[in-house]
């Protein structure tokens, strides 16, 4: 195989023959050059550097494995027969409004089938639970607050009537932010 030919640098004569306007040495055009104003490569990787650490302090690293737990965890819920889950929604909390993050609350969006009625989503949830869910929190029907350990669960019925019901959960919600 030939080895590649390394490029001068071009200018504004640049020849044709031998590589297309604006490249240089290293592979990078005038343009992005101009973009980049000149950074490093050493000054580039220890921004990036910066970047990743920041991130992994804020718990941007564990946030894959979080909410897959969350995801199990509601795989494992019992499903109000003819709903359909259309929406998945993850959001990060956090003790400080300007601190790490804590946890993840992870929001599922079902389709409910048209007969189903708001008290009937209920006492299927209440039924089903069993034991192992204690109503936590009944606020005025339309939103039962489920615990099972220090998982947390959150059955939300107030758009049954529009055939949504949310269905809120976190895996390791208890025992964090004083709860």
């Amino acid at each position: 195989m030939p080895k590649p030919r390394l490029l001068r640098t071009i200018g504004e004569d640049h020849d044709k023959r031998t590589a297309a306007p604006g490249w240089t040495l290293n592979g990078v055009s005038r343009r992005h050059r101009d973009f980049l104003g000149g950074v490093t490569p050493l000054r580039a990787v220890g921004v990036i550097a910066v970047l990743v650490l920041g991130l992994a302090g804020c718990g941007g690293g564990d946030r894959k494995a979080y909410v897959k737990a969350n995801a199990t965890l509601f795989e494992q819920l019992p499903r109000f027969p003819g709903s359909g889950v259309q929406d998945e929604t993850t959001t990060a909390y956090h003790a400080e409004e300007s601190g790490p993050v804590d946890g993840y609350s992870t929001r599922f969006d079902l389709t409910l089938p048209p007969s189903a009625t708001a008290d009937a989503v209920a006492l299927f949830y209440r039924r089903r639970l069993g034991p192992q869910w204690r109503l936590v929190e009944n606020l005025g029907g339309s939103v039962l607050n489920f615990r099972s350990g220090k998982a947390f669960l959150s059955v939300n019925l107030e758009n049954a009537d529009a055939h949504m019901l949310e269905i809120a959960v976190d895996h390791e919600y208890y025992g964090k932010l004083g709860r």
